[in-house]
């Protein structure tokens, strides 16, 4: 928007007269200088704060290892698994037993390891970005923190029946860490 002229000159009083004078003179301005529609000119933002290199952010690693690593690992298992479960229960299945079904199923058992994996290796790395300092020691605890979340949950209820051998819950319970370090690992590779 351009600014509006001014039509009349309006009177300013000068600097150099005193105030009791009542002398004023008169100056041409060629735009209104308090434009209400006019947006602030001043910089809005703030300094970015210093990154000390030997803090550690526990914020970053808890939204990592609880948001990412455990629940975005539920919420793509989910989504993968409601149209397997929709046609079973469409066709006269249960529920239970579709999704007992849909747990037999060998494909789709390593295609969800893969994503778990894929969501641990991602929580490490959004923890090393997010904390700007140390990635790795970062990537290191939000694989911790999920692990130690999720290690109740395999042993706390009945194991379902999996196509998977016995060694695979220990071999990705094992890989757990390194994924998670290797995603920080990463993100120091980007930071850099």
């Amino acid at each position: 928007m351009t600014p509006t002229p001014r039509s009349t000159p309006s009177p300013v009083l000068e600097a150099d007269s005193p105030p009791s004078s009542a002398r004023a003179s008169v100056v041409c301005c060629d735009v209104v200088p308090d434009d209400p529609y006019r947006p602030p000119s001043a910089e809005l933002s703030e300094p970015p704060r210093p990154v000390e290199p030997d803090q550690f952010h526990i914020v970053p690693v808890l939204v990592s290892g609880i948001g990412v690593d455990i629940m975005g690992t539920s919420v793509v298992a989910l989504l993968l698994s409601l149209p397997f479960t929709a046609a079973s229960i469409g066709s006269g299945a249960s529920p239970e037993a579709a999704s007992q079904q849909l747990l037999q199923n060998p494909v789709f058992f390593w295609v969800l390891s893969l994503v778990g994996a894929g969501m641990t290796l991602l929580a490490g790395y959004v923890a090393g970005r997010w904390a700007g300092c140390r990635p790795e020691i970062h990537g290191t605890a939000a694989g911790v923190t999920s692990l130690v979340l999720t290690i109740p949950s395999l042993w706390g209820s009945e194991p379902p029946q999996t196509p998977a051998p016995d060694w695979f819950l220990h071999l990705s319970l094992a890989l757990h860490l390194p994924l998670a370090v290797l995603g920080g690992w990463i993100a120091g590779r980007r930071a850099s």
